[in-house]
C-alpha cells in the first residue's frame, strides 16, 4: 500500500488538513514523518501542528473531508 503524511494544523480556530507528502511505504512514512513536519513548521512557523498521520492512500478524500473536531 502507498501511505501519505496528512497534517492537522492550526491558526487560532482556523484549522485545515494538508497532504504533505506521499508515495511512502507505512515504514518510510512513520521513519520519514518528524523530519517532513519538522521542515513543513518552519515554512509555516505561525500554524501549530495537532496531529501527524500517515494515511493509506485510499482513504485521502475521507481523511480530507473530516470534521475538524
Amino acid at each position: 500500500m502507498v501511505y501519505a503524511l496528512v497534517i492537522l494544523s492550526c491558526l487560532g480556530s482556523d484549522c485545515r488538513r494538508d497532504v504533505v507528502a506521499d508515495g511512502f511505504g507505512m515504514m518510510g512514512c512513520l521513519q520519514q514523518s518528524q523530519s517532513i513536519a519538522a521542515q513543513w513548521q518552519a515554512y509555516y512557523p505561525d500554524r501549530k501542528i495537532k496531529q501527524i498521520r500517515c494515511v493509506d492512500i485510499k482513504r485521502l478524500p475521507f481523511e480530507l473531508g473530516r470534521d475538524m473536531a
